[in-house]
């Protein structure tokens, strides 16, 4: 029996939630890509080699941002394992990733149009 989190219906909505969150950041939010991390680094390059420093910065920082987000995933799945072998039950380390994501995601919404780049980093984190 398949898990859960490689079922057909949830790469759908996965796919649904990134494009929406994408469309949402680009339109919204500064013109940066939340999740199309690789629409991001064509515009970094592009930027850096027009010679625009600090826009070319503005669409780096959501890679960065994106790459910590896997490493801090990679850390809790390391905590909850080790705790779980110490015989110690505790929600899987994917559910536990999800409720941070729904958080972080949830104080987006509170973060002003002047801090753009923040929610767009944060977004681009969970």
């Amino acid at each position: 029996m398949k898990q859960t989190s490689e079922t057909i219906e949830l790469g759908i909505f996965l796919a649904l939630a990134g494009g929406f969150m994408d469309a949402y950041s680009y339109i919204c939010r500064g013109k940066i890509f939340a999740n199309a991390q690789t629409g991001n680094i064509l515009l970094f390059g592009v930027k850096l080699s027009e010679g625009k420093i600090n826009d070319a910065i503005r669409y780096g920082m959501p890679v960065v941002a994106f790459s910590t987000g896997i490493f801090l995933a990679e850390i809790i799945r390391h905590i909850v394992e080790k705790i779980e072998n110490n015989n110690k039950k505790i929600l899987h380390w994917r559910q536990i990733g999800i409720v941070i994501e729904m958080l972080l995601l949830l104080s987006v919404c509170f973060i002003s149009q002047k801090h753009n780049l923040l929610a767009n980093n944060i977004t681009s984190m969970a």
